[in-house]
């Protein structure tokens, strides 16, 4: 089990057409900013993974963004840029942006035909944010084998 062989949360969560919704949230690391997740998703390292699937993400996020945090991405040119990382690396992070001193990691869940459906999502404190990056390769494995039976 994944869950129990690392030292953080494992969240697994799944996109809404405009919106991130935890489908199962680790029961031993709770998620803190359910709700903020679900409506502010430029805040989220799942959010970033939500709008860069999206061609017309722009149209979700409209200035002005609001700052849940003081690290929390307001302006659009430095969000288009995360984004545009996100697409071509297929992970997304987040530091203290959604909820103070947490962060977050992102990969994608991919349905059969290859959209991206949802994420595995790690969060700790943001001090470890490097070794929650360093973390994304067994996310992956993870994303890989709930894909087909998720979607």
């Amino acid at each position: 089990d994944f869950r129990a062989g690392v030292r953080f949360g494992v969240h697994i969560v799944y996109f809404r057409p405009t919106s991130v919704r935890l489908l199962d949230a680790d029961p031993d690391h709770p998620f803190y900013g359910e709700r903020e997740l679900m409506r502010c998703p430029h805040a989220s390292s799942a959010g970033k993974l939500l709008l860069a699937s999206m061609s017309q993400w722009r149209e979700i996020v409209r200035p002005p963004l609001p700052a849940l945090t003081a690290y929390t991405v307001v302006d659009l040119a430095t969000l288009a840029a995360e984004i545009d990382e996100v697409r071509r690396t297929d992970l997304a992070c987040d530091v203290g942006e959604l909820v103070a001193e947490q962060a977050s990691v992102a990969v994608p869940v991919f349905d059969v035909t290859g959209r991206v459906r949802g994420a595995v999502m790690l969060t700790g404190v943001a001090s470890r944010i490097e070794v929650l990056t360093e973390l994304a390769p067994r996310c992956r494995t993870l994303a890989a084998g709930l894909g087909p039976l998720l979607y």
